[in-house]
């Protein structure tokens, strides 16, 4: 026998516009039952409305419903119209539908003794829209996506193509970089979490050794949780992605491409391995900061806490390289003596008589105000310090010195180094997001001299 309450629900249901369904399952779906699946109630509610046959509805219920056999129903319905596609892809991005039974997407979309040999004939078959919409699903089914990155049956039933693009979706999925959480103390869950983390990182060793593998890897490791991986020796792993096999000397497009400050593909998933050998083991960081190789010096930038004497001599090998690295790095700006020395690494970059443009001080004022949110206790010495006539607001006499600067630009002249030192004169005055206006102020008058 129904609750009254399941009645009730019913006929709101059945009464209710398809915009007030879409928004009560919606609404539905954000409530949890953490010890038991979906009811009887909730099967028979989710069938009445799929009956109603509304485009609209049905949006809704692939989005949101809790029923597998609802799921399934809707993931069943060939064709190759928008709509279609649209709930299946809907279902394919459902984050509450199996949730209670562990068995989330695309485990319970197919059920019976073949479920596997089903799956994967999917799989192969599915659209690209179908891989990216599955891969993307933070409450992808844990056991499946182990499995496919452990490179079993799933990952067997794709192509080499369809497999990055997976890779390419886990890259945006926040599962891939959010740390095992829960209230409920099971050792056993926490595992199966983790081993999602670890099958990914041994892809490095697994995966062909290709300029488009690299691509792909390097993408997925930089958003990828590092805590959890089971790689015994991950500069060994490092080692096998290099253009040259016997690892002797850097390439020479891979030079010049470090020369420019950043990291190409392959030597990126050096960088990303290296980081979890310094994870590991905190005594390798002088190791790496003293290689040879300037994506093992890249793993030491990017994790490791230099100091103000480190970060002169790194940006004096590396340039903006090791900016570009470095300003990632938490620990450069917990402390004031680090942070004022990488925003100096970022103005000296700005100034430089081979720059017009202010990437640098803009991504270094970024990073500062969104680790200021985070951590404001790092900030508060210098949010006390008494007022200076240099972090008082911009006025007009200072945006009019500029433009005078500006006016008085000469190529081969020293108004340029003028022109820069009025801007970081400016730079504490002026929020971050003023820099794109003010660099496109520069670059514009520059073009018209």
């Amino acid at each position: 026998m129904s609750s009254y309450q399941a009645i009730i629900d019913r006929a709101t249901f059945l009464s209710s516009s398809p915009e007030r369904v879409f928004e009560l399952l919606k609404a539905r779906a954000s409530v949890g039952h953490p010890f038991y699946g979906p009811t009887n109630d909730d099967e028979a509610l989710e069938a009445a409305s799929l009956n109603r046959r509304e485009p609209l509805i049905n949006l809704g219920l692939a989005k949101y419903c809790l029923c597998e056999v609802t799921a399934r129903k809707l993931f069943s319905v060939a064709g190759d119209h928008d709509v279609i596609l649209a709930i299946r892809l809907s279902v394919l991005s459902n984050e509450v539908v199996g949730r209670f039974l562990l068995r989330a997407v695309p485990l319970c979309l197919f059920e019976g003794r073949d479920q596997t040999a089903r799956l994967t004939t999917w799989l192969a078959a599915a659209a690209d829209e179908e891989i990216a919409a599955l891969f993307s699903n933070p409450k992808i089914d844990q056991s499946f996506l182990r499995d496919f990155l452990e490179c079993k049956e799933p990952w067997e039933a794709v192509s080499d193509e369809r497999r990055r693009n997976a890779l390419s979706a886990l890259e945006r999925n926040p599962r891939m970089k959010t740390p095992y959480s829960s209230n409920v103390m099971d050792g056993y869950a926490e595992y199966s979490y983790n081993s999602v983390f670890d099958a990914a990182w041994s892809l490095a060793g697994k995966v062909p050794v290709t300029p488009m593998w690299a691509n792909a890897l390097h993408a997925l490791f930089e958003q990828l949780n590092p805590r959890s991986h089971s790689l015994k020796k991950p500069m060994e792993t490092a080692e096998r992605w290099r253009r040259d096999p016997a690892g002797a000397n850097e390439s020479e497009d891979e030079a010049q491409q470090c020369a420019k400050g950043w990291l190409p593909p392959f030597a990126s998933v050096r960088k990303e391995l290296a980081k979890l050998e310094l994870g590991a083991y905190a005594s390798k960081y002088g190791d790496l900061l003293a290689s040879v190789d300037p994506a093992f010096r890249c793993a030491a930038y990017n994790r490791g806490r230099l100091s103000v004497e480190e970060i002169a001599a790194a940006y004096a090998k590396d340039g903006k390289l090791f900016f570009n690295e470095a300003f990632r790095n938490r620990h450069l700006y917990r402390d004031e003596i680090t942070r004022k020395a990488l925003h100096d690494v970022a103005w000296d970059i700005a100034t430089n008589k081979d720059n017009s443009h202010l990437d640098a001080p803009n991504a270094f004022n970024y990073m500062k105000d969104e680790i200021a949110k985070e951590y404001p206790d790092w900030f508060r010495e210098e949010d006390a310090e008494p007022a200076d006539p240099e972090k008082v607001p911009a006025t007009k006499g200072d945006l009019n010195e500029l433009a005078e600067a500006i006016g008085n630009y000469n190529p081969y002249g020293l108004a340029f180094q003028q022109v820069m030192q009025s801007l970081k004169t400016l730079n504490t005055r002026l929020g971050w997001i003023w820099w794109f206006s003010l660099g496109a102020l520069v670059a514009s008058s520059l073009r018209h001299l």
